[in-house]
């Protein structure tokens, strides 16, 4: 496998200089002696942060608004969904960060 080595930065203006600048910022990021492969990896599991927050909150409010809706009582479960959804997507992020910047793995 030949690995490819780029310049910790370029001249602006040339291309490849503002991909060379990301993935220098990426590296430094990311824990000391990973591999690029890493992360990106890690990269990767960390765009999906927003998603997860927001898909866990609307869950939580769409599952409120549906018992509410059941047993009829207004916006009370509609609040509870809301603030557990809320929870979940807290959790989620700290979990998709503690396993990107987390110690390595052994």
């Amino acid at each position: 496998m030949h690995r490819i080595r780029l310049p910790a930065s370029l001249p602006p203006g040339l291309p490849g200089a503002r991909l060379c600048a990301i993935l220098g910022s990426i590296r430094m990021v990311f824990k000391p002696g990973s591999t690029a492969a890493e992360a990106m990896r890690a990269a990767g599991a960390l765009s999906t942060v927003g998603l997860a927050f927001v898909i866990a909150l609307g869950i939580g409010y769409w599952l409120g608004l549906k018992l509410d809706g059941w047993l009829g009582t207004a916006p009370t479960f509609t609040i509870i969904g809301s603030l557990l959804g809320l929870v979940a997507g807290v959790v989620n992020v700290y979990r998709i960060v503690k396993e990107s910047f987390g110690p390595p793995k052994t």
